[in-house]
């Protein structure tokens, strides 16, 4: 180990030196994984129903590899949330191969099939197909086990065109632009409203000369008025999105999140009084994009907004 740390980290060589390594340290340390490991078998063989979600990647090496996600819920209506495995898929990667990765997962996690409820996938062909995909032929074995409850199964899909942009990548590298890429808005990551909004608002002039470029002209980047309501929206949006995330997350309790809303409910009041009386400051939302503006954009925004 120390000769890996001479050639990646030599910096950090003195703080690699005080790790102990010996026979009892690492005994100790692989004690303390199988604890974890039989405490996860524990907590999901302790729910009434669960639901598993995959999805599959390619690592750096091409190889396949399969996440398998848990979440269950007890008597007590107590929710189980766990990643249970990684599963790399070398080979073929069918539907049978996914069901095998699965079951073998399941039967080392010890747990009842009996209790699945619903599982989601992606929309590969071999997870949703009809016949040989991965959820058909779960459910099939089920049925062959002897379980005969509903399995729901959900896929998601994110389309190859929203993901695999290059062009305007290129554009704004040769723009030398502040942003190398968009942000792009799908529905299942709604919160990237704001930011897509903010990326537009500041790309706009490299927008408008791509879309040129491809013969699909949008005056509207040339509109004062237009721009200034982008303005005020992209900003807005943005608290609204960070609002949104200070809502998420574990172990938040209601009188918390009543209190972050009534904060954001003090502050849109702070905004419209400031908007009334033409005090764009630093705490007003559109302050930032507003400065960027001219002075003809936000008369006209300012009277839209007034009306």
């Amino acid at each position: 180990m120390m000769a890996a740390v001479e050639d990646v980290c030599p910096e950090k060589k003195g703080v690699f030196s005080q790790i102990s390594l010996s026979a009892s340290t690492i005994a100790r340390g692989v004690g303390e994984m199988a604890y974890v490991r039989s405490t996860l078998r524990e907590r999901c063989q302790g729910v009434r129903y669960f639901s598993l979600a995959l999805d599959e990647s390619t690592d750096v090496k091409d190889t396949v590899q399969l996440a398998i996600f848990f979440r269950g819920v007890t008597d007590n209506l107590d929710v189980v949330e766990e990643f249970l495995q990684l599963v790399p898929l070398k080979g073929t990667t069918t539907g049978a191969d996914v069901l095998c990765a699965v079951l073998k997962c399941v039967d080392e996690m010890g747990l009842d099939l009996a209790k699945l409820s619903a599982v989601t996938t992606d929309g590969a062909p071999a997870m949703v197909n009809s016949t040989k995909g991965f959820a058909s032929l779960l459910t099939k074995h089920c049925r062959d086990m002897g379980h005969q409850q509903d399995i729901v199964r959900f896929h998601c899909i994110v389309h190859q065109e929203a993901c695999v942009p290059s062009s305007g990548r290129d554009l704004l590298a040769d723009a030398k632009a502040e942003y190398g890429d968009l942000v792009y808005f799908c529905d299942l990551r709604w919160l990237s409203r704001g930011s897509m909004l903010k990326r537009v608002f500041d790309l706009r002039k490299q927008l408008s000369e791509f879309l040129s470029s491809k013969g699909a002209e949008f005056p509207q980047f040339e509109d004062a008025a237009w721009v200034a309501d982008l303005a005020f929206l992209a900003d807005l949006t943005t608290h609204q999105n960070n609002l949104s995330l200070q809502l998420q997350g574990r172990d938040i309790l209601v009188p918390d999140m009543m209190s972050k809303v009534h904060a954001f409910e003090m502050k849109l009041k702070l905004w419209e009084s400031q908007l009334e009386k033409e005090d764009f400051t630093r705490t007003s939302p559109s302050s930032r994009s507003w400065r960027q503006l001219s002075p003809p954009a936000q008369t006209n925004t300012w009277t839209s907004l007034g009306t």
